[in-house]
């Protein structure tokens, strides 16, 4: 876009708090089987009263520490929970998080939660190796990219028991979502990608492109513009006004 000279903004990451919050829903649901007895419920049956997973008192594991990392790690040690965070290009200087290597944060996190890019070198990130050096029943939950996850080697581990609950709202499936025979299996709780799915996200973004057009309309550079130095045709628009 840049070498055509076309202006190019963003709106601000209000989807952050929605995601973070979607993946503590998800946390919360399958540690406490919340769909599974509302399910249960609604068929006439009477769901067991299982002993769930506390969250305070785990250890989560949060793979990728950017934005949406950050702001989870947060709520998730206000909550009591003990936090390892692994990420090689970043230094981690948060109060309540732990900085650890994958392999550590792998093998004692009872929360294993991969948020990562989704580049090439994150392609299949949690694979057969990744999930067999989990804690046996530890819960694997992706709210980020289905490339971050080799769904065979996933579904082998949790039919195997070795991974305890899974908790999708993301997966290889089109635009992102779970793939549906997965999201099928028996325990698993799957969301259509509903991440940033909030009125506030989409207000935020909307009332955010409203702002840029009456900016441009003004002959102005709209705020959060990313490559101001090679808009050159709203400088040709600006300047023919």
């Amino acid at each position: 876009m840049s070498a055509a000279g076309v202006l190019v903004a963003n709106a601000p990451p209000a989807f952050i708090p929605a995601t973070a919050e979607i993946a503590l829903a998800l946390m919360l649901d399958v540690a406490r089987d919340v769909t599974a007895s509302t399910v249960a419920y609604k068929r006439g049956e009477e769901p067991p009263s299982d002993m769930g997973v506390q969250l305070s008192g785990s250890t989560a594991g949060i793979i990728g520490f950017g934005a949406v990392g950050a702001h989870l790690a947060a709520i998730l040690a206000a909550i009591g929970m003990r936090v390892l965070a692994a990420d090689p290009y970043k230094t981690i200087d948060m109060p309540g998080v732990e900085q650890t290597d994958m392999e550590t944060l792998l093998s004692q996190s009872d929360f294993v939660l991969p948020l990562a890019n989704a580049t090439d070198e994150t392609e299949n990130l949690m694979g057969a190796r990744a999930f067999a050096l989990m804690k046996r029943g530890a819960t694997f939950v992706n709210i980020s990219r289905g490339n971050l996850v080799d769904e065979a080697a996933m579904v082998a581990a949790y039919q195997s028991g070795h991974i305890g609950r899974l908790a999708l709202d993301v997966g290889r499936a089109k635009d992102q979502r779970p793939t549906p025979a997965i999201a099928a299996l028996p325990g698993v709780v799957a969301t259509p990608h509903l991440g940033g799915a909030t009125l506030q996200n989409a207000e935020t973004q909307s009332l955010s492109s409203v702002e840029q057009a009456a900016a441009i309309g003004r002959g102005e550079m709209p705020p959060r513009t990313l490559n101001p130095e090679s808009a050159h045709r709203f400088e040709a628009f600006r300047k023919g006004r």
